[in-house]
């Protein structure tokens, strides 16, 4: 498995992450809230991507998935 991390931004506790898994080529994007203890990963399609990661709050409940806590943070391959 080759897990690339393609961008992050952070701010007031929260950090957005998109991610490219090079075996699949599908793309997640992991929200944490650190303030608030919540957390998603969503699953966007390739060409929703950008969206996605900008704008995680803007898809519905339905499309995200519950990150558990015990679940560990993806290893990042290096280029």
């Amino acid at each position: 498995m080759a897990l690339h991390e393609l961008a992050e931004r952070s701010g007031n506790g929260i950090t957005v992450r998109l991610w490219w898994e090079s075996d699949t080529d599908e793309v997640t994007v992991t929200y944490i809230d650190d303030q608030k203890g919540e957390s998603f990963t969503l699953y966007p399609a390739r060409d929703k991507a950008r969206d996605a990661f900008e704008h995680p709050n803007a898809y519905p409940e339905s499309a995200r998935q519950p990150r558990r806590v015990h679940e560990a943070r993806p290893q990042v391959a290096s280029f």
